[in-house]
């Protein structure tokens, strides 16, 4: 008991809900190596840079951070200071205004806790009004309209052509709506020079000059086809709430932006941030690139002028949340999909058995095996059922579970992000995606039978293949890092995606399942 982490509790009320397993409401309370970074550079000249692993108390810095910038600035007499708290999910908004409100008290009021596309999007509306924005679902659409006219229309001459139309034929749509949105869009390229002369780390599919001009054209006839809709997709209305900010005479900013989960923030947002933030040295940033579902890599000073931390890095190097086994499971399952690759001594507080790996013939025996081990954990680690998350690929395979649970007499639901209620009785049923920035004492992986994990269509190339499959590892790897006693991974009996196999046996248990 003495080796688990200390939370601070405000009365009895909260040790009755330490009692029932809820760990998510309470404010971890900081070690000296957490201590040293909340105020760690605060009079520098430029922003602060945390990393760390999953685990290692990032957010919880930046929660101890934000009211160290809230009394620095009342000390200095800003009577009403304003401060912006950035999170990456609508999950983690509830959850980190929770944990401010204990911190904080009344001086909440003085703190705006919101996802930084939410505030984009609250910017556009009030200077410009409610843009039209064209989902994922509408680009599929538009994507082959789209085509047929560029493959009609290609520059240069006709060996050039033939070497455009190959790579447009040949990509699938996923990745050329990815190749425009995540390089050229986010990254703010307004020629075709630019794009030519970009860095691609993280895309593995090599694109040379000729290639990267069918794109470049195919990305102009995309956006003058939405121009014509009165549509933009969200990467456009990123780099425009960032022009927006340059151009206006009195920009809404704040005397303090703290970025929380930096690592899928695109450059174009990032650049909106550091726009926001009224001082360099207010802007604290934390971030862990090996966590990263969404973004390809690139490199900090390329995104802003401002962002050079330069004797302003730090790295929390001790892992308060998972188990030593786990975390050493997870990090040697992550290996292929390492994007940092910094060697990083991680220290641990917490022991425990390793993590398990059962394989199972059909949904009926996963929904008996889950359910046998959430009963079995939370009776182990003296928890309450409602300690127990289980992560699961799809919405779809997430309610699916939670029904079945259900039908086996555990309570369960499934939350969507934006319905996420952390202190809801029961085994609580996420999609992998939606846990990122969450933790849960027991934690089951799961949904993957009947389903094709990752999804990609049999027409994709090996290279673009190998990226999808690198980052659904992160994704898995970030899953598995929400656990902080147990974790249970259920893989399909027949037919396994290669991401659900090459478990080492010496850190995971491979026995066999009895459900």
């Amino acid at each position: 008991m003495l080796q688990q982490p200390d939370f601070i509790a405000q009365d009895t009320a909260d040790l009755l809900r330490f009692k029932a397993g809820d760990l998510l409401g309470f404010l971890l309370k900081l070690n000296p190596e957490q201590e040293k970074f909340v105020t760690w550079a605060a009079n520098a000249k430029g922003p602060t840079l945390l990393k760390g692993g999953p685990g290692a108390g990032k957010s919880t810095v930046a929660l101890y951070r934000t009211r160290e910038i809230l009394h620095r600035l009342k000390a200095a007499g800003v009577e009403s200071p304003r401060i912006l708290f950035t999170t990456y999910t609508n999950a983690l908004v509830t959850f980190s205004e929770q944990l401010l409100k204990q911190l904080l008290g009344d001086d909440l009021r003085h703190v705006e806790v919101k996802t930084a596309d939410s505030r984009v999007y609250t910017l556009i509306c009030h200077e410009t009004g409610k843009p039209k924005i064209a989902n994922g679902g509408d680009l599929k659409k538009i994507l082959p309209v789209v085509m047929a006219d560029v493959l009609e229309s290609l520059p240069g001459n006709l060996l050039q052509q033939q070497a455009e139309k190959l790579i447009l034929e040949r990509l699938p749509p996923d990745y050329l709506l990815e190749e425009i949105g995540s390089i050229i869009e986010s990254r703010e390229l307004t020629t075709l020079e630019d794009y030519q002369a970009t860095s691609r780390a993280g895309r593995m599919v090599p694109l040379n000059r000729v290639q990267r001009q069918a794109i470049w054209h195919l990305r102009e006839h995309l956006n003058q086809h939405l121009a014509v809709q009165g549509l933009e997709t969200w990467e456009q209305l990123r780099s425009r709430g960032a022009d927006l900010l340059r151009t206006m005479e009195n920009p809404p900013v704040y005397d303090a932006v703290i970025v929380d989960e930096a690592q899928d923030l695109p450059p174009n947002t990032l650049r909106f941030l550091v726009q926001l933030c009224q001082a360099p040295n207010r802007l604290f940033i934390t971030a862990d690139a090996n966590q990263s579902i969404y973004g390809s890599s690139f490199r900090w000073g390329d995104v802003h002028s401002d962002l050079r931390f330069v004797g302003r890095t730090g790295i929390l190097r001790t892992n308060h949340r998972t188990t030593a086994e786990i975390d050493t499971a997870a990090h040697h399952y992550l290996q292929a999909g390492l994007l940092d690759d910094e060697p990083i001594e991680r220290q641990y507080i917490n022991y425990g058995p390793p993590p398990a790996v059962r394989a199972v013939a059909d949904t009926a025996a996963e929904g008996q095996l889950l359910a046998q081990f959430c009963r079995m954990a939370a009776r182990e680690f003296r928890l309450g059922i409602d300690a127990c998350a289980i992560l699961t690929p799809s919405e779809r395979s997430g309610k699916d579970i939670a029904g079945q649970l259900s039908y086996l007499g555990l309570e369960a639901t499934f939350m969507g992000s934006k319905e996420l209620d952390l202190n809801k009785t029961g085994v609580k049923v996420l999609t992998l995606k939606g846990a990122k920035g969450l933790e849960f004492p027991i934690v089951a992986i799961a949904g993957f039978i009947g389903s094709r994990f990752p999804y990609m269509s049999k027409d994709t190339p090996e290279e673009a293949a190998q990226e999808i499959l690198n980052r659904e590892r992160r994704t898995l790897f970030v899953g598995m890092t929400r656990a902080m006693r147990a974790l249970l991974v259920v893989v399909p009996e027949k037919k396994p995606s290669v991401l659900l196999q090459s478990f080492d046996e010496s850190l995971w248990n491979l026995g066999k399942t009895t459900a």
